[in-house]
């Protein structure tokens, strides 16, 4: 397994390849997952420890986690993401080279939610479920708080389908309630 880090090579921005941490392999066979030869896919070790500290905080109430992402076994699958998630965003669009413009665009990678799932419940939370954002702003009453055609439109698209209604998901966990 290989990391793929940023360098500076010839005036330019580059990826350069290192061979990975231990931790990698360790991380992905927690979820049962092993990476096809040349498959990509971005690990954020990182993650889990935030999660535990911000669950630890919570005394009573709900932990909830908005962001694109997916289960282990689909995050990684190797036929449905062979080059990860790793997204370039910029002016509406998606694409390009994460390296071309930096600070000029905006990165994202998705989630690993069974990692996140397993943080809070580590840390006594209880996992109420993971929905797609559409359905659970929908659920909890979205479009009952708003006014006006202007701001229906600016909700509809959270809610949307075919746009971050599906793309996004949600994460509750919840401790005394």
């Amino acid at each position: 397994m290989q990391e793929l880090r940023v360098g500076f090579e010839g005036g330019r921005i580059v990826w350069v390849r290192t061979p990975a941490p231990e931790a990698f392999e360790a991380h992905l066979a927690s979820f049962a997952i092993t990476l096809a030869p040349g498959q990509a896919g971005e690990i954020a070790l990182d993650a889990a420890p935030l999660y535990r500290h911000l669950s630890r905080a919570l005394a009573r109430g709900s932990v909830v986690t908005f962001d694109y992402g997916h289960r282990a076994p689909v995050l990684y699958h190797s036929l449905a993401r062979p080059r990860g998630t790793l997204t370039v965003h910029s002016a509406g669009r998606r694409g390009g080279d994460p390296l071309e413009r930096p600070g000029d665009v905006d990165l994202t990678a998705h989630v690993n939610w069974d990692d996140l799932s397993r943080a809070g419940e580590a840390e006594g939370l209880v996992t109420r479920g993971l929905f797609r954002q559409g359905h659970y702003l929908l659920e909890a009453g979205l479009f009952d708080r708003i006014e006006g055609d202007a701001e229906k439109w600016r909700a509809y698209r959270l809610i949307d389908p075919e746009g971050m209604g599906e793309e996004l998901s949600v994460l509750i966990q919840s401790r005394g309630i």
